[in-house]
């Protein structure tokens, strides 16, 4: 009963003196930084002081010295005592001048050893300010405690500086541009996007991913995803842009190595999606010796009147037509693609001025001469 006395009388002494000072708890904070104190009650003795100076300056024509303040160590808060430092604790406790009024209200509560349970006395639901607790309390009549009023720590506001303010404009990033990483603040971007969402859409481009694969991904690892909206949008206004910049930097460095050289050539289409539904069709072309992609046709079904049949054709058609203009071809290498070998044909071709020597892929050609091996020995097999 001793113990529960005692803490039941420790918290109602801490809930008597506790203050809100509502929107005054910044420059609460900023008085005690300032001043170099460790606690709060050094802050409230400090301006006690200060008004009091004040009322006896206003009062009498000589001015009065501040006195000078002392705060007195409260005694540690804690639920563990025993032996001296416990009997040292009630008694700072009883010399206290509210004890005799706080006992009586104990008094008036009756409270006994039954009905105080030390979880709900430590509840901070059932703590108050300014007194002890008169009933229970109800979650919708509680106050609204705004972002002034916040125990958290905030952060100084900015000294103003003695230097004139500049004439020159700032130069600031254009909307949807990221300039540098130094734009990117936290975990969001200068201009309210989330990072997670713009490195993720990016990356996923970048790395020749599917967006929709990553996000089967995610689902199934219970992982929120980036909107698909977002993500394109994000792709095509901040990757679409600088790769083709990087791509067309990078293709000119290769085409001026390559200049004043005999040139060979590889090339070979790839269509988005097997037959008569593919929508689009990219034809690349890579250079015999240096291994390096020199061009990339992307070809629309559009653009073939809605053959799929000839886009392969049309990329080969946009490749030649480009390349020759600042290489010397003099081989090029396909698949026995027939519309292709008929570009170059030598004697009635579309390219037979140019000169181009065709030779098939190697890969290719073995492919087909197998196929045609098993075709004739089948026939053999059934002829007998």
């Amino acid at each position: 009963m001793a113990d529960h006395t005692y803490r039941a009388t420790e918290g109602l002494l801490v809930a008597k003196t506790r203050v809100n000072i509502g929107v005054a708890f910044p420059r609460w904070k900023e008085l005690m930084k300032e001043k170099d104190f460790q606690r709060d009650a050094e802050v409230a003795c400090f301006l006690l002081d200060s008004y009091e100076s004040t009322l006896g300056i206003e009062n009498s024509s000589t001015p009065i010295k501040a006195k000078r303040f002392q705060v007195q160590t409260a005694p540690a808060l804690s639920s563990i005592s025993s032996g001296t430092d416990r009997d040292e604790h009630l008694s700072a406790i009883a010399e206290a001048p509210e004890i005799e009024s706080l006992e009586q209200s104990m008094h008036d509560m009756s409270i006994v050893e039954e009905e105080l349970n030390e979880n709900t006395f430590n509840d901070p639901m059932n703590s108050v300010m300014g007194g002890e607790l008169k009933g229970a309390q109800v979650i919708d009549n509680l106050p609204t405690i705004g972002i002034a009023e916040t125990v958290h720590d905030l952060p100084a506001p900015e000294v103003p500086s003695d230097e004139p303010p500049s004439l020159e404009l700032p130069i600031l990033p254009g909307p949807q541009k990221v300039l540098s990483e130094d734009d990117i603040v936290g975990l969001v971007l200068k201009f309210g996007m989330q990072a997670g969402d713009f490195l993720l859409s990016t990356n996923i481009l970048l790395s020749g991913n599917n967006y929709t694969k990553v996000a089967l991904l995610f689902k199934f690892m219970n992982m929120r995803m980036v909107n698909p909206n977002t993500h394109f949008t994000i792709q095509d206004s901040y990757c679409v842009d600088p790769i083709k910049t990087f791509w067309e930097e990078k293709r000119s460095e290769a085409i001026s190595r390559l200049q004043g050289k005999d040139v060979v050539l590889l090339g070979d289409g790839r269509n988005d999606s097997p037959g008569h539904s593919t929508q689009y069709c990219s034809y690349t072309t890579m250079e015999l010796d240096s291994k390096e992609i020199v061009y990339v046709a992307t070809i629309d079904k559009r653009q073939t009147n809605w053959n799929s049949n000839i886009m392969e054709k049309e990329g080969f058609i946009q490749t030649v037509d480009k390349l020759t203009q600042d290489l010397k071809v003099v081989e090029f290498c396909t698949d026995a693609h027939v519309q292709i070998a008929a570009l170059l044909n030598p004697d009635k071709g579309r390219y037979k001025d140019l000169r181009i020597h065709h030779s098939l892929d190697m890969w290719h050609g073995a492919k087909n001469l197998s196929k045609k091996i098993s075709t004739v020995s089948m026939q053999n097999t059934y002829m007998k």
